[in-house]
């Protein structure tokens, strides 16, 4: 247990508000620490990284970012990184990435190419495979969830409404919701997200989420706000699009990639927490509804969901200020109505 307790002091000492965006000089000379993930947008709460740069991560444990005359801009040690936020639970801010919505992201082998239009607009090269990037042990937000395996899939849409808030979340408290495919390996997922106070400031955004061999992209994020009407999106002709869309304002978080397959893949509906210390830090009750399940073909897919609710993320996910033994959310249940209709309850 103090392990546990120790790991997640260390990671909420390193989780920072979105906009400090600037690196500072590390412990090691020569390195700097970078502070939040890299983005390719102006103000788009990230460290602003020029578009056709390139990021390379060695065994080593290096990333280093090069312009698009192939100068050295920044040099960062990862175990020096700053931990940032993702529907994975903390990650390494240089293996964290914010690209403008639209844009494509193509993966050949360790090389992941991002495109807008036909603009190479950032190249990531991955070859730290000793595992720097990985986040912490024991961290996993996964509150309750649905799972579905399917043996293809041409396209998976949810439709669900911004539930309420959390009464009286913490500072460090934050919230996923989503409906997500991954590969059967769990290396590779999209995920059209609602986030909850995810800068800090008690506000809903909705993102397009891609995470592929430890990096993770997120497009330009939309707002939302609580009622409001959310479409998630995931279609497969012949690369897959997310799409996270507010249909209420008419506003959409958007990707596309290749970077997993058509066949043999995991489906989710799921419920996401970080830092939770009581009902208080989780949002009301979520509906999805209207769920689309297609075959390669286009046909209609019969999907069988398996109900999970965590029994273990109150040590995973409690913030170390707080009492030794913390009051647990109360009231998470499952309803699968049917395989286009599930609820994730919570006492709120």
């Amino acid at each position: 247990m103090l392990r546990t307790w120790a790991i997640m002091a260390v990671i909420m000492s390193m989780l920072l508000p979105a906009g400090i965006a600037r690196p500072t000089l590390g412990a090691t000379k020569g390195y700097a620490t970078l502070t939040t993930s890299l983005s390719l947008e102006e103000g788009g709460g990230g460290y602003t990284i020029p578009r056709g740069s390139m990021v390379t991560h060695t065994r080593s444990g290096i990333t280093t970012v090069l312009g698009p005359d192939r100068r050295t801009l920044l040099e960062v040690r990862d175990a020096d990184a700053r931990f940032v936020k993702t529907p994975n639970g903390p990650v390494r801010s240089t293996h964290v990435f914010q690209v403008p919505t639209g844009s494509m992201i193509a993966t050949s082998g360790n090389t992941t190419s991002v495109f807008v239009g036909n603009n190479l607009v950032l190249t990531v090269v991955n070859g730290d495979t000793g595992g720097n990037h990985q986040p912490p042990p024991a961290v996993s937000g996964w509150m309750e969830y649905t799972q579905a395996r399917v043996p293809e899939i041409s396209s998976f849409h949810a439709r669900w409404q911004v539930p309420a808030s959390p009464p009286d979340n913490g500072y460090w408290t934050y919230n996923y919701i989503f409906n997500a495919i991954e590969s059967s390996d769990g290396t590779d997922i999209i995920q059209p997200v609602l986030e909850f106070n995810v800068d800090h400031d008690k506000k809903w955004t909705l993102a397009a989420w891609k995470g592929a061999d430890g990096n993770y992209f997120r497009a330009t994020p939309v707002e939302a706000n609580v009622g409001d009407e959310i479409w998630g999106k995931m279609s497969w002709y012949p690369i897959w699009h997310v799409e996270a869309q507010n249909r209420t304002t008419g506003k959409s978080s958007t990707l596309s990639t290749n970077a997993i397959p058509g066949t043999n893949l995991y489906l989710f509906t799921g419920l996401e927490g970080y830092y939770i210390e009581g009902n208080k830090d989780v949002p009301g009750d979520i509906d999805f509804t209207n769920m689309v399940f297609n075959d390669i073909e286009g046909r209609p897919l019969d999907i069988v969901w398996s109900p999970f609710i965590s029994d273990h993320y109150v040590l995973a996910l409690t913030s170390p200020s707080v009492d030794k033994y913390p009051k647990t959310p109360t009231g998470m249940g499952i309803n699968i109505l049917s395989p286009g209709h599930v609820q994730l309850l919570t006492a709120n």
